[in-house]
């Protein structure tokens, strides 16, 4: 196969092969052998992102960056669905839950941590970007993942301020999280059902079946 005119137009490159990404999100490079990724405006034509970006997470060096660059426009017969029906506002959010889905939001190395940690790789932001800590966080284990819960007070824009419980775990850089919305009277017990939930068999087996291995 002969190279690309955009390709051979870059007098840095020395190594690079096409693939769809659609077909297999693997790519063809060994782990921690990057220094440095991106995803340059076609993040929105990733039919398994979550997939895509976990392998880039494979193949990176730890602590190097993963850069993802996209605009307002596409191309509208070949962008996937959830794309095409959201504003570029809503694109900086999903794009940032595919990430966190596929592990970037998580230090690998020390993982959830602390308080700060949570904040981050939590969904609370999904309900609002305006939460605070109700509680000091307390170290929490689901399976073989260790991680934070922590109990909030967010103030939802469109409804009523609620208190929610945060749970964040990760194992390297397999990161799972859950966010549990209860009176504020029944946090406490709301967030011992939400563990023993991530830890049951059913959710265990689905999780081997998605991740592989043994699972979350």
């Amino acid at each position: 196969m002969s190279l690309p005119p955009m390709l051979a137009a870059n007098p840095r490159l020395d190594r690079w092969f096409i693939q769809d990404l659609n077909q297999n999100p693997v790519l063809p490079l060994a782990e921690a052998s990057l220094d440095a990724a991106m995803i340059c405006v076609g993040v929105q034509y990733l039919q398994q992102p979550v997939a895509v970006m976990a392998d880039i997470a494979r193949t990176l060096r730890p602590g190097a960056p993963l850069a993802v660059s996209f605009s307002n426009r596409c191309f509208p017969t070949k962008a996937v669905a959830v794309w095409r029906n959201s504003g570029p506002q809503s694109h900086t959010r999903l794009v940032d839950l595919y990430l966190r889905a596929a592990g970037f939001a998580a230090h690998c190395a020390t993982g959830v941590s602390d308080n700060a940690d949570l904040d981050r790789v939590s969904d609370l932001e999904l309900f609002s970007q305006e939460f605070v800590g109700l509680t000091d966080g307390r170290p929490v284990s689901v399976g073989r993942m260790q991680g934070r819960s922590r109990l909030y007070h967010v103030t939802i824009p469109y409804a009523a301020p609620r208190d929610m419980v945060a749970i964040g775990c990760n194992d390297q850089c397999d990161v799972a999280v859950a966010t549990v919305v209860a009176d504020a009277a029944r946090l406490g017990e709301a967030e011992h059902l939400a563990l023993d939930f991530l830890g049951s068999e059913p959710v265990q087996r689905w999780a081997a079946a998605e991740l592989g291995g043994n699972g979350i």
